[in-house]
């Protein structure tokens, strides 16, 4: 952790996370996932490295956002098996059909968003063509080829629409919306989930925090908590619009921004929420018999006008596949974890997709590893981790990640190959603050035209580059990239929207947000859309997907 000043509170203030891997848990020192949300959530659900899945940033509104359609999630796999499976939480997996949902995946119940984000206090769309502008303020140049596409609202005509983005397993959460902090909502269900679950039956609780992603909006009380924070940044206007709620007359607006304070105030919250979910697991009797797997989606993003977040010692950050932005922090804990494995640290390289076969294999659960004998789609990656863990096995079983079409990791070995590899620099424990500059870490280039290569098991934070040094083993990966290139995969699903085809310009899912769900985001294909829809594009409001 860090601190302002030598007499000052840590800034990063975790006790609950802290404890859950120095006492009861296993640190995964090399637990890789995308550099953006999407991929690897999408690498999560479908066994798939994000490589053979999604690795592009799309909204929610395009057929082709998240997982394809007929890829099956590992959910459905744990409730065949007898789980009880719900999920809570940010989705960024697809909103297409029905089967793109949470519900769909084979979560029983979900309460969650669909897009990258939205707002905490009004739950109102934030990121989509459908809904006000928001344009993403890049960390750095979108024109080079290798960084994960970038979204860019073109101007639009229907982009002053008010559109809630929050969902309740198979219909809008109008119940819920604007009641309270998003991520208060989401704890107030997973603590009906755990005071209702029967004991005798096994749980699969899929928690995926909106904190700590922008917009940074969080309740005024851990702002408080963090008025020691001094000599802060205030660049991080772009995607918070207000800090507290906008209608919160003690503190006007237009807010006094504090990016560093504001972030580390949002992981404090999480680290509370996550202690009052494991108390609510031992008050119910069922930490005992409980694997908790947490991990990042990504890096901190280090963008100045984006976030406040500190990647610190590695280099780079989201958006990139330097170690900032792939290297997740991840960590096993819970009663399952035998004793003689607590506070212990795994620096084998394994990948978020993994988990995929490694949970339902824990649970008896056989996993197929393709679709089907004739689908066309990848079969899945993913690889029983839980040997390495235990200590049974020295060497992971994951012996190769390909990261996007210019990297590749390979046993202790990262190679990057580009002209002008983005996002560069690193950040300092206490970035950023008000000298930080855009040229520090995420306007930084490097050259790697012929290949960078990096031991990052020794060298985490790549500082030096071995290219030179071992050209034989740059050569070999370079090819072995080439390679890999050649089945990589990108979800193209079209699919048949459910709109009629007078839609006044606008996409499909803004169309039956507008006159289906009532001013809710929800799927747009394989609905039966003409029974709550009124002819002159009159909101017609619905309860359930018919």
């Amino acid at each position: 952790s860090s601190s302002s000043s030598s007499s000052s509170p840590p800034e990063i203030q975790t006790p609950t996370l802290d404890g859950l891997v120095l006492n009861e848990g296993i640190l995964l020192e090399r637990h890789y996932v995308h550099s953006t949300c999407t991929g690897t959530r999408t690498s999560l659900q479908s066994g798939r490295l994000p490589v053979h899945v999604q690795t592009r940033l799309r909204y929610p509104e395009d057929p082709s956002a998240g997982m394809p359609r007929n890829m099956t999630g590992f959910a459905e796999y744990l409730r065949k098996g007898g789980y009880r499976t719900h999920y809570v939480g940010k989705w960024d997996a697809g909103m297409a059909t029905p089967k793109h949902t949470p519900f769909g995946r084979g979560y029983e119940t979900s309460l969650h968003y669909f897009e990258h984000k939205n707002d905490y206090f009004t739950q109102e769309c934030a990121q989509s063509k459908c809904c006000k502008e928001s344009k993403l303020s890049s960390s750095s140049s979108s024109s080079s080829s290798h960084l994960h596409e970038r979204i860019i609202d073109p101007p639009s005509p229907f982009q002053n629409l008010t559109l809630v983005d929050l969902w309740d397993t198979d219909k809008p959460a109008r119940h819920l919306n604007g009641t309270d902090y998003e991520e208060f909502l989401f704890l107030d269900r997973m603590m009906e989930i755990l005071d209702h679950h029967d004991a005798q039956e096994p749980l699969l609780l899929f928690y995926a925090p909106h904190v700590a992603h922008c917009p940074l909006q969080v309740p005024q009380e851990y702002l408080d908590k963090f008025d020691f924070i001094t000599n802060d940044s205030q660049l991080c206007r772009a995607q918070t619009e207000n800090i507290v709620p906008a209608d919160n007359h003690n503190h006007p607006q237009p807010p006094v921004y504090s990016c560093r304070k504001q972030y580390r105030a949002m992981v404090n919250l999480l680290d509370d929420i996550i202690g009052k979910l494991v108390g609510k697991f031992r008050e119910r009797g069922l930490w005992d018999n409980t694997l908790m797997v947490f991990t990042s989606d990504n890096g901190g993003p280090v963008g100045l006008r984006e976030s406040g977040a500190t990647n610190y010692d590695l280099r780079g950050g989201k958006y990139s596949d330097w170690e900032g932005g792939v290297r997740a922090t991840a960590f096993v804990s819970g009663g399952y974890v035998p004793r003689d494995r607590r506070g212990s640290v795994v620096d084998e390289p394994v990948h978020i997709c993994d988990w995929y076969l490694t949970l339902p294999k824990l649970a008896g659960i056989e996993v197929p590893r393709k679709e089907s004998e004739d689908s066309e789609l990848p079969a899945i990656d993913s690889v029983d981790i839980w040997p390495l863990l235990l200590g049974e096995t020295e060497k992971s079983p994951r012996k190769e990640i390909p990261l996007s079409n210019v990297s590749l990791i390979v046993g202790d070995y990262k190679i990057i190959w580009h002209d002008s590899v983005q996002i560069a620099g690193w950040s300092g424990p206490d970035y950023p603050d008000s000298s930080s500059s855009r040229e520090d870490v995420e306007l930084r280039t490097m050259n790697c035209s012929t290949g960078c290569l990096f031991n990052v098991a020794e060298d985490r934070g790549e500082h030096k580059d071995l290219a030179a040094l071992d050209p034989i083993r740059t050569e070999a990966m370079k090819v072995r990239l080439l390679e890999l290139k050649e089945g990589f995969f990108e979800n193209d699903d079209r699919g048949a929207d459910a709109c009629p085809s007078e839609q006044m310009g606008m996409p499909c899912a803004c169309w039956m947000a507008l006159n289906y769900y009532g001013g809710y985001m929800g799927p747009f294909q394989e609905i039966d859309a003409g029974a709550g829809v009124q002819k002159q594009g009159v909101v017609g409001a619905v309860d359930e997907i018919k």
